[in-house]
């Protein structure tokens, strides 16, 4: 959201030590211009189709303790890195949706990836990088300079500080102020990680010189047509507000404006699974269902505790197997639960589609079937589409959220993908199936710990 805005927010951190959450914090405000020469509109308007507009504003920052507010006039964004949040408003701050860390270092880890590995394909077909904008690929996507054949120089004239790439191009420059850094330099990259598009060797720089840059001008290439974005400090200074005080003060919403956020909004809203009411409230219903000649919801209801709740559900199941041998749409679910090629996985949906949901209590354990059959069968879409409709008929089925979550994620949808894993988890935190998703933000950590 602020990445056109980012390169001046990274020196923000070094003000003052952070050592807390509570208490006050720090104000700073950054004006910034980017404007191009009528030249470059002319150019720029010829390859994309329209003329690129020159920006300027100003950005407010507050920083906390393990917390830092971004505004700039239009939308917020709050990074709360003590409990791995990030809270985003378009609406100036009136209201905010919140989003885990993870989902935001997954998308950027993602994309750096992404990045590094056009750099090797374009290295191998023999393209030298260093005359293919360099600019682009080093200073904005921050590839190592390793996979660009480029060498970094730093250089100082006149109390300027100015970076070029091979001994040629510079990209950018700054001026130090009179505010020297505090002592919080794995929070400034912390933050880095977040918001900064330059070249590392910059930040690192500016971490080693030891001083707030009062101005900095950042140099790159839009289709060939160089472009400076200028910024400049405008001022610094306390503030009694609390990172607490502002994060309670903050309208949370978990609307995601889609189907997903209406179904989300319905476990946040209603209170986590009890295992041991819930084994009740299924074993009557299995009770019932038998008695009444419905095995076969008996049967989904049972497969529903376990995936639920994640506990064993072995007892349930023994009450319901004498019954389902001779009913013909529990054979036919049965059946296609198990495939072992995309065809069979195919098959087994529009088999699983086949059966009639009319009169079933327990039909939402079709739809999670086969949406999983969809996954195997290399239909992601379909797939969730199927997640979504039995989750919309009953939202706590806490291991379909978990599979929708990594389907979310397979198709680069981590935001999305990571608010399923916090509904699972808000549902049922020690449920068996999680046990992967905790490994994983673990994993993210110990990786990738300037994001956290």
């Amino acid at each position: 959201m602020f990445r056109k805005y980012v390169v001046i927010v990274f020196m923000f951190l070094f003000l003052f030590p952070l050592t807390v959450f509570a208490g006050g914090g720090t104000s700073l405000e950054y004006s910034y211009s980017r404007k191009y020469t009528p030249e470059d509109v002319k150019k720029v308007e010829k390859i994309k189709g329209e003329k690129p507009k020159d920006t300027e504003g100003t950005i407010q920052v507050q920083l906390w303790p393990d917390a830092v507010r971004v505004a700039d006039g239009e939308s917020v964004v709050f990074y709360d890195f003590k409990d791995d949040y990030v809270y985003r408003s378009s609406d100036t701050g009136k209201s905010y949706f919140r989003v885990p860390i993870y989902s935001v270092t997954d998308y950027l880890i993602s994309e750096g990836q992404n990045r590094m590995y056009l750099a090797q394909v374009m290295g191998a077909a023999g393209v030298d990088l260093a005359e293919y904008n360099p600019g682009e690929l080093e200073i904005l996507f921050g590839v190592p300079l390793q996979l660009t054949k480029t060498s970094i120089t730093a250089s100082e004239k006149d109390g300027v500080y100015h970076f070029v790439l091979d001994s040629k191009k510079e990209f950018a420059s700054y001026s130090p102020s009179k505010y020297k850094l505090g002592g919080v330099k794995r929070d400034f990259l912390r933050f880095l990680s977040y918001e900064i598009k330059t070249h590392p060797d910059v930040k690192n720089h500016i971490a080693e010189n030891g001083t707030l840059p009062e101005s900095m001008d950042f140099i790159y290439h839009l289709n060939s047509n160089k472009v400076t974005e200028k910024y400049k400090l405008l001022s610094v200074k306390e503030t009694d507000k609390s990172a607490a005080q502002q994060l309670k003060s903050m309208v949370i919403t978990f609307k995601t404006g889609d189907a997903l956020g209406a179904i989300t909004d319905r476990v946040f809203s209603g209170r986590p699974i009890d295992t041991e009411k819930e084994k009740i409230t299924a074993k009557k219903f299995i009770v019932r269902a038998l008695a009444g000649g419905n095995s076969f919801d008996a049967l989904l209801c049972s497969i529903n505790y376990g995936l639920l709740s994640g506990e064993k559900n072995g007892d349930l199941t023994k009450l319901v197997v004498p019954y389902i041998k001779e009913d013909s749409r529990s054979s036919v679910f049965i059946n296609n639960l198990k495939y072992d090629s995309k065809e069979g996985a195919l098959k087994a949906t529009e088999e699983l589609a086949s059966i009639d949901q009319k009169g079933l209590k327990y039909g939402h354990m079709i739809d999670i079937m086969q949406a999983n059959a969809y996954v195997a069968a290399g239909e992601p879409d379909k797939a969730l589409e199927s997640f979504l409709t039995a989750l919309k008929k009953e939202p706590k089925v806490t291991g379909a959220w978990k599979d929708l979550g990594e389907l979310y994620c397979g198709m680069y949808e981590y935001p999305q993908g990571w608010l399923c894993f916090e509904a699972a988890e808000y549902l049922k935190k020690d449920h068996q199936m999680l046990k992967s998703i905790e490994e994983k933000k673990a994993a993210l950590k110990n990786a990738f710990g300037e994001f956290f």
